[in-house]
């Protein structure tokens, strides 16, 4: 997910951020950048503004946990006036985020009960059993009682917004159909609990992290963290400026007094909360703090941990951890992870590929559209015989058809050299040839059976020969049957010659040469129209596959209840 984000991100501001020297390069002044950068334009111009604003929120979030981990690399210290004081500052860090993921999981979960319709009964039983597998009865951030009323008040009065990309134009619209929205949301609200789950089940020592450990420990949830603690927010409307953050005075904050800790209001936060030695910010301290004790923090064992506790412990490992941490930025940012909705390798691979392909896929199209656009002319191809004086002599009987595949005015002005020449021959014998010779010479004659006769044994010679070369010209040029023009230029130039004489042919069989010459704005004619025909055949390839993927997705579905 975060790489399809960054993909369409860097898109995005590939235009603004460009500089003087990138624009010196050579593939930046060719037509193919051009082309794509004016493509960045008129899609930005399209998008409303809360959506940039949108890409680049999520894009700070990743950012601010990898500074987080550069500014690990430079081993910060902060000292405490005790190890009392900073046991409790770690206590409250991790307190912190089990608070965080209560207030968020709780609403989360009864949202998602709704979406997938939920009775009351069949909600409350999910909590409940929910509660009853994971909860610690050392949890004193926020007791079950509240927990419960929680539950029970988000069912009926719920406004959590739900992770969701269905109606952002960033995102390419197959997204939202590739999988049935009742199977993403059902893997949604799985780690959604999972989620809950971890929070409910820590027993607030931080020496024993037990779930929240990988959570803790991954820079961009704890960056989160120690914002969440410090007031600060990341700015979801940036603007042309460089700061990231912004003061909020409503963010979570909780603080702890040994194992008991409670969510403080800033003012009192702010009292309560120690400081380190010489500390400038607790900012800073939070940040110091998290690379000295919980980066790198070892749990310690647990011979007496409740056996659901510790169940739960080695379902959420591997690939089940990564996507609880998944679903954690997921429910912050509200923007869905991929990973979370299947853990199939080819459908996670399809979703790559659609917003990898959503904005080239457009490029693609425009630029076909452009070329047709910018053709100056509206005349279809035309296939006329070339006059036969330019190229033969009538004392010299040396029979040849040479035809011409034009497209415009300007083709017909263009000479025979200078044009891409397709070429075969009709085969006639001599003794046949010298035939037809005299006998279309007897047509004055009226006998009309005569001619025909005489036409059908020339149309045999020619569709003979002729279909050996049909279907490379049709292949290649136009499609359609040229043996009628062959057939009536040669019956012409019977006429035309004057004499007869083949002495100086070898052989029986005498070759009449056919060439078909295809015209330069007649080439850029067939070129775009293969182009189009090809683009389109991949669309309905693709369309094809797609649906046939959805039915086989739903079917397996189906056979698994």
């Amino acid at each position: 997910m975060k790489l399809i984000i960054m993909v369409i991100y860097s898109l995005l501001i590939s235009i603004a951020h460009s500089v003087d020297v990138e624009s010196n390069l050579v593939i930046n002044n060719s037509a193919f950048y051009s082309s794509i950068n004016k493509l960045h334009s008129d899609e930005l111009a399209k998008v409303d503004q809360k959506w940039i604003d949108y890409i680049k929120f999520y894009r700070t979030f990743y950012v601010e946990g990898e500074n987080l981990g550069f500014y690990c690399k430079q081993s910060p210290k902060v000292y405490y006036k005790d190890r009392w004081q900073r046991d409790l500052v770690i206590n409250s860090f991790v307190s912190t985020l089990q608070m965080i993921l209560l207030e968020q999981t709780v609403p989360a979960i009864a949202k998602y009960s709704k979406e997938l319709s939920l009775s009351n009964d069949e909600y409350e039983a999910l909590y409940q059993n929910t509660m009853g597998e994971s909860c610690s009865e050392n949890m004193s951030v926020m007791s079950h009682r509240r927990i419960t009323k929680l539950f029970k008040d988000s069912f009926k009065n719920n406004v959590y917004k739900l992770p969701s990309v269905e109606t952002n134009p960033l995102f390419a619209s197959k997204i939202s159909v590739k999988q049935s929205r009742e199977e993403k949301l059902v893997r949604e609200l799985t780690y959604t609990i999972g989620l809950f789950q971890a929070a409910c089940s820590w027993g607030q020592r931080y020496e024993s992290l037990r779930l929240l450990a990988p959570l803790l420990k991954n820079e961009v949830i704890a960056s989160y963290v120690i914002r969440q603690m410090s007031s600060f927010k990341i700015k979801k409307n940036k603007g042309e400026g460089l700061e990231m953050l912004e003061y909020d005075n409503s963010t979570t904050k909780v603080h702890c007094d040994g194992i008991i800790c409670r969510k403080k209001s800033e003012k009192r936060f702010l009292i309560e909360f120690p400081k380190g030695i010489g500390s400038s910010s607790i900012y800073d301290d939070m940040k110091a703090i998290y690379c000295q004790e919980i980066v790198n923090h070892t749990s310690e064992e647990e011979p007496e941990i409740d056996s659901q506790i510790k169940k739960l412990q080695t379902k959420y490992v591997g690939a089940e951890a990564n996507r609880l941490k998944a679903q954690f930025i997921a429910l912050i940012t509200k923007t869905p992870d991929f990973n979370v909705w299947t853990e199939s390798f080819e459908t996670i691979n399809s979703y790559l590929k659609m917003g990898m392909e959503f904005f080239w896929d457009k490029w693609a199209k425009q630029s076909l559209n452009q070329i047709v656009e910018n053709l100056n002319y509206e005349e279809p191809l035309v296939l006329k015989v070339v006059d036969r004086n330019i190229f033969t002599d009538k004392f010299s009987f040396t029979p040849k058809v040479i035809l011409d595949l034009n497209s415009g005015e300007f083709d017909e002005e263009i000479s025979i050299n200078g044009k891409i020449k397709f070429k075969f021959f009709i085969n006639i014998p001599k003794n046949d040839l010298k035939w037809f010779f005299f006998q279309y010479r007897l047509d004055d004659s009226g006998n009309p059976d005569l001619v025909k006769s005489v036409d059908k044994r020339l149309r045999y010679y020619v569709d003979h020969s002729y279909s050996r070369f049909k279907d490379k010209l049709s292949e290649y040029i136009i499609k359609g049957d040229v043996s009628d023009i062959i057939m009536s230029e040669l019956k012409s130039q019977m006429l035309y010659f004057r004499n007869i004489d083949m002495s100086h042919v070898e052989g029986r069989i005498y070759r009449v040469p056919v060439e078909i010459n295809v015209s330069p704005f007649a080439l850029i004619y067939l070129k775009n129209k293969n182009l189009m025909k090809y683009y389109l055949d991949r669309e309905i390839s693709r369309e094809k596959d797609f649906e046939l993927e959805n039915r086989i997705d739903s079917m397996a579905e189906k056979s698994k209840k």
